[in-house]
């Protein structure tokens, strides 16, 4: 659990930093990301684990305060996962805000995470969720919780996060 704290730290750190790379390119993205957020959180809401799916990505990370950090490169287990957790990831969903806390290119936010020197595990939960090209959009707030979205090739899917209870 103290694992969860420290990525959970380093992402509000890197997300409130990064500046944005990409002008106006970074309204357009940022608003994909908090559409699939929105679709996303109706269908934890309606507890549709299919639905959740249609807007999820994998890979998938995230630290969770109900069962730590978890990553899923498969699309089938993350399916499993979020039926059998779609209680608490609707607790947690339903209260993070659809609004952009931050984002940027994957490597404009990986300099900045060396730079802070956030750690390794911040590092590496990055690395899990995208790569070299994508743009990723920090959706939530410090309090609630935070969603990463990657956005590649103009498709915006929600890729794991911050959850709290």
């Amino acid at each position: 659990m103290r694992r969860c704290w420290t990525i959970a730290a380093a992402l509000i750190v890197f997300a409130g930093i990064v500046p944005a790379g990409r002008g106006a390119d970074d309204a357009d993205l940022n608003k994909k990301a908090v559409e699939a957020v929105k679709q996303f959180t109706r269908s934890a809401k309606a507890k549709d684990a299919d639905g959740m799916m249609k807007v999820a990505g994998t890979p998938w990370s995230h630290s969770a305060e109900w069962d730590g950090d978890k990553t899923f490169h498969k699309p089938a287990e993350l399916r499993k996962y979020f039926q059998n957790s779609i209680d608490d990831i609707r607790k947690s969903a339903t209260r993070i805000p659809a609004e952009v806390f931050g984002g940027g290119d994957f490597s404009d936010l990986l300099d900045a995470l060396k730079e802070s020197k956030a750690g390794d595990d911040t590092v590496r939960l990055l690395r899990a969720v995208a790569r070299k090209g994508d743009y990723v959009a920090f959706i939530g707030s410090k309090k609630e919780g935070l969603f990463a979205v990657r956005v590649r090739d103009n498709k915006a899917v929600v890729a794991g996060g911050l959850l709290f209870r």
